[in-house]
């Protein structure tokens, strides 16, 4: 079953800790933010790149998800009127060393699509530059058939990932020609300063 945990032993399912939550904020931010001045590679720099931040809602979605030990992504995917794109990843061991999630490496996972051309959703979903609120959840499980599975999955929104187009407007940062004002965290990105960083949990 590609939605089940029937068969799999779940070993661990927590919501995301806070100093979790900071760690995955500020690497997809630091992220965004090279993107932005163009520091990235055959990237052009950003104009409109949006700080990222917590949002409770969605990392319950994520965690929700997570849980069913799912192969495929969420088809019901809508908060508050948003369209939700997600990144999932699965990592699997045949031995049980830890059950800790290794979230920077993880997005380094889903960045490291970069070198790949086109319709490559985790890379493009990471700098989707209208998305500002992200929230994560993550399992881990034992699957006779796999073996030991870590399950991660991020939740961003707005989405509106087309496969093949740029997901933001280039040129070097310029917030206030997009009704926003600078970051104070990461002075490449634009913040509408409404939300909390860490969400209301931290």
């Amino acid at each position: 079953d590609v939605i089940s945990c029937i068969g799999k032993a779940l070993l661990k399912s927590d919501q995301v800790s806070c100093q979790d939550k900071q760690l995955i904020l500020d690497e997809h931010n630091s992220l965004r933010e090279k993107i932005s001045f163009g520091e990235i590679q055959g990237m052009p720099s950003a104009a409109n790149m949006r700080e990222l931040t917590w949002d409770d809602e969605l990392a319950d979605m994520a965690q929700n998800w997570a849980t069913k030990c799912a192969e495929i992504r969420d088809p019901f995917r809508h908060i508050r009127g948003f369209y939700v794109e997600q990144n999932m990843l699965k990592t699997i061991s045949s031995t049980q060393f830890n059950d800790l999630p290794d979230w920077r490496q993880t997005i380094y996972n889903w960045f490291n699509e970069v070198q790949y051309k086109g319709g490559i959703s985790h890379y493009n979903q990471i700098f989707w530059a209208n998305s500002y609120l992200i929230g994560c959840g993550f399992t881990y499980y034992f699957d006779a058939g796999h073996g030991y599975v870590k399950n991660y999955v991020c939740n961003y929104a707005p989405g509106d990932n087309v496969d093949g187009h740029l997901p933001y407007e280039q040129g070097q940062p310029a917030c206030s020609n997009y009704k926003m004002t600078s970051s104070s965290r990461f002075r490449g990105l634009c913040s509408a300063g409404t939300n909390n960083y860490l969400g209301t949990r931290c």
